[in-house]
């Protein structure tokens, strides 16, 4: 009898885990939706500064585009131009909705070049919840990081020797929301300072962190053109 049952609770847990996973799926494609996961946002700088007539500083014309590349709906998206602490410099675009089916919001701001290296393009939307719209945003410099990567050719077989060029690379942050974070915000609000260390004081129920860019080379995907 001993080892029926535990046949039955290995078969048991079994089942738990895969119902768990299940679920635990079907939040992480729920959470895709409307999410920055399916947005594409892409920020091109003009090549050279201009002057304009009677300026005296450099500027230089940024082209923002965000583009729609799965389903999702995004309401009220907005986007700004704002320094390192979320401060607002310019707007960008007021609110719209936006799909997989709509054109690209695509928009070109004048910017004093001194000021590029300090600005970051921020756009933020709001997603229905059963709480209550919840905003959420993506984040990108204006100044990019440089990775100069090798460009090889026919005569050129030496990895030391090939020339490289320069890639601008605008790394993408995503807003995310700590987990029970209405919770921990119902805690600041109505805890007493004296009862426990932190309550009573609000602290930050988000933070930003890098989005993860996957790549695949053509050995993953045998039989695809390349």
């Amino acid at each position: 009898m001993g080892w029926i049952l535990l046949i039955v609770m290995a078969v048991s847990v079994a089942i738990l885990a895969m119902v768990v996973c299940g679920i635990w799926l079907r939040i992480d494609a729920d959470d895709s939706l409307g999410s920055g996961r399916n947005l594409e946002l892409i920020i091109d700088p003009a090549p050279h500064p201009i002057r304009p007539p009677g300026g005296t500083e450099a500027a230089r014309d940024i082209t923002v585009a965000v583009t729609a590349l799965g389903p999702g709906l995004w309401i009220d998206l907005e986007g700004s131009l704002t320094h390192y602490d979320g401060t607002i410099v310019a707007d960008l675009w007021p609110g719209q909705t936006l799909t997989a089916t709509d054109q690209p919001i695509t928009v070109t701001h004048r910017v004093d070049d001194a000021q590029i290296a300090a600005l970051y393009v921020v756009i933020t939307w709001k997603r229905p919840t059963r709480t209550g719209p919840r905003p959420l945003a993506l984040r990108a410099p204006l100044n990019p990081i440089i990775d100069y990567q090798p460009l090889t050719t026919a005569a050129d077989v030496r990895p030391d020797g090939a020339p490289v060029i320069p890639i601008r690379l605008y790394p993408i942050d995503e807003f995310h929301w700590h987990p029970a974070h209405h919770l921990r915000h119902r805690y600041q609000q109505l805890s007493p300072r004296w009862w426990r260390p932190g309550a009573g004081i609000s602290k930050p129920l988000g933070a930003w962190r890098p989005r993860p860019q996957a790549t695949y080379n053509n050995t993953q995907a045998p039989g695809l053109p390349h």
